[in-house]
């Protein structure tokens, strides 16, 4: 299939200068703060600090854990597990440079984005996006800071090319098995960067080459998207519920409390796009959206997850419409919540502190000064022996 772009486009896109703004220092900490707080309550005391490779495929497993790790709503992609691992098992076991971070993480989400963005709409059907625009990110990320020259790098980039993977019923399973296609691009994403130093033989056409990306992803006409602000594209999530369920519970939270004795019925009004991922609790209440609005209701607290029975009952219908309501029926009457889907929920301090303390516990603000720290663009030698000790890696 022949098109307006191919390799060299694309090769270019993610070839490009990394610049540093002020406004992406003061994202990536927020982003590598949060990062942090994940791979911790993820469990990492178990992982030995040798070689990049088991050190990033165990941290892109902690991150993951609970699918708490950000995300782009836009692209429905978790960049941030894949890349930020990258970044942390090279800096931990190759003497990386801390100034260095920041750009890398720069150039990882931008990969993964621009990835991501020339897929088709019907990719996610058959692949998991996540997965397939990671290990370039992943890649991107780890050529940046093993320092390769823009050949080598672009070697990396087609070793990467036939190294995609996750299958899209990972992601349909339902049971974390995304888990694993995000530990995949992790990992292949640097070894593609360690055989391209290696000058591993890489194919030359893995766009419009016969079983290029063009064939295998279905890659349409359109073109290629243009990455700007990669870092303030990506969104925290709060609580430990389906992501699709997020600004329901912000916007529940906002009305607490109500006391659960009083209420006697709730029908959640599920925007259309929604209902089919988070109306059926057939999947398990990590999906549901009743579930998840059902504790809620019974804790006071989203981030506080219940399964005890309640005395009342909890329905999710389909809208039919783009907007979603919650509707509480108390004894003294009717309360009406509304909702919208997924977007960026900001940088809620509240929100934030009570995830990374649920997270964390009393580690909390020492995790968030260590972020700091790591976009510091000052040299800080301790601070790589400070991830190994807070991340309770065994040296």
């Amino acid at each position: 299939m022949s098109r307006a772009w191919g390799d060299s486009d694309f090769l270019a896109a993610l070839t490009t200068p990394i610049e540093v703004r002020p406004s992406d220092i003061e994202r990536a900490e927020l982003l590598l703060s949060d990062y942090l707080h994940c791979v911790l309550a993820g469990g990492t005391n178990k992982t030995v600090v040798s070689e990049p490779l088991t050190l990033a495929a165990q941290l892109a497993k902690a991150a993951s854990h609970g699918d708490l790790d950000d995300v782009n709503w836009q692209l429905l992609i978790h960049p941030g597990s894949i890349v930020n691992s990258v970044i942390f098992a090279l800096f931990i076991t190759c003497n990386i440079e801390v100034k260095r971070i920041v750009p890398a993480m720069i150039a990882g989400y931008s990969a993964a984005n621009y990835a991501a963005g020339i897929f088709s709409a019907g990719h996610s059907k058959k692949w998991h996006t996540t997965a397939t625009s990671g290990i370039f990110g992943a890649t991107c990320a780890s050529a940046y800071l093993l320092g390769l020259d823009a050949r080598t790098k672009k070697s990396a980039l087609r070793l990467a090319s036939v190294s995609v993977g996750g299958g899209a019923n990972a992601a349909i399973a339902r049971n974390g098995a995304t888990r694993f296609t995000r530990i995949h691009a992790t990992v292949m994403g640097i070894l593609s960067t360690l055989e391209a130093l290696n000058e591993t033989p890489a194919p030359e056409q893995i766009i419009n080459g016969m079983g290029g990306l063009a064939t295998r992803f279905d890659l349409v006409e359109a073109a290629p998207p243009k990455v700007i602000g990669a870092l303030s594209e990506t969104s925290l999530r709060f609580f430990p519920w389906s992501g699709f369920s997020q600004n329901a519970l912000v916007s529940l939270q906002g009305a607490l409390p109500i006391h659960p004795k009083r209420i006697r019925s709730v029908r959640i009004q599920t925007p259309t796009q929604l209902f089919p991922l988070v109306g059926s609790e057939a999947k398990g209440a990590w999906w549901s959206i009743a579930a998840a609005v059902r504790s809620t209701l019974l804790t006071g607290d989203p981030m506080v997850k219940s399964e005890a029975p309640a005395s009342f009952s909890v329905v999710a219908l389909d809208s039919g419409t783009s907007t979603g309501v919650i509707e509480v029926a108390t004894e003294s009457g009717n309360i009406a919540i509304p909702f919208t889907p997924p977007k960026d929920f900001g940088t809620d301090a509240a929100l934030l502190t009570k995830k990374w303390r649920t997270l964390a516990g009393a580690k909390s603000p020492e995790l968030s000064k260590l972020a700091q720290r790591l976009v510091s663009q000052s040299p800080d030698t301790q601070v790589c022996g400070d991830v190994i000790e807070l991340l309770q890696l065994n040296r």
